[in-house]
């Protein structure tokens, strides 16, 4: 699963309609990552394109609906320009930790420099399926931090620290069918 933001577009005019977007999502910090659980439910409301492309500045792991303030047509909604994969969770409940986990990201797209990606970490234990939840072990919020810089090209990273939770950010993507990335976190050592 990929949890993005909307892209809606139109050769009209539909600058005077109001364009509201229902479902599960998030809003976005500056990097790109949610800023509460992804599957919340959450509304946006934002002004109809003009002959163009705008972005909806929320990301959503799904739809339930999208209104418009008056009848139009030629209204196209698609897969914005950033969002998260899916959250992997590693092997948390050994006595100890140490380094035995990697994540892998392929790309293999006709312009890489239009795909751009950091892979993030946190100590979050989310402790609800809806993935929310303290902070555990630690009492006080603990932001994510990246265990990448921002990458064009597939690697390949040791994560050389604890991490509860592991997911790529995706920045800066114009979606076109001949892109794709595949994001892969390899765990070893599990008995």
């Amino acid at each position: 699963p990929f949890v993005r933001n909307l892209s809606l577009s139109s050769g009209d005019d539909l600058s005077g309609s109001i364009i509201t977007i229902n479902g599960l999502g998030s809003p976005v910090g500056a990097d790109f990552n949610p800023t509460q659980c992804p599957n919340t439910p959450i509304s946006e409301t934002i002004t109809g394109p003009n002959v163009d492309v705008i972005f909806s500045e929320n990301i959503y792991s799904s739809i339930t609906s999208i209104s418009v303030s008056k009848d139009v047509t030629n209204l196209a909604v698609g897969f914005g320009d950033y969002g998260i994969t899916a959250f992997c969770f590693p092997d948390v409940d050994r006595k100890g930790w140490y380094a035995s986990a990697s994540v892998q990201v392929l790309t293999a797209t006709g312009d890489a420099e239009d795909l751009e990606y950091t892979i993030y970490g946190t100590l979050n234990k989310f402790n609800t399926a809806a993935y929310q939840g303290n902070f555990i072990p630690f009492p006080v919020p603990i932001p994510s931090y990246a265990l990448t810089t921002t990458e064009t090209t597939s690697t390949i990273v040791q994560i050389p620290y604890p991490v509860t939770s592991v997911w790529m950010t995706v920045s800066n993507n114009v979606v076109t069918s001949d892109q794709t990335a595949i994001f892969t976190f390899l765990q070893q050592g599990v008995s």
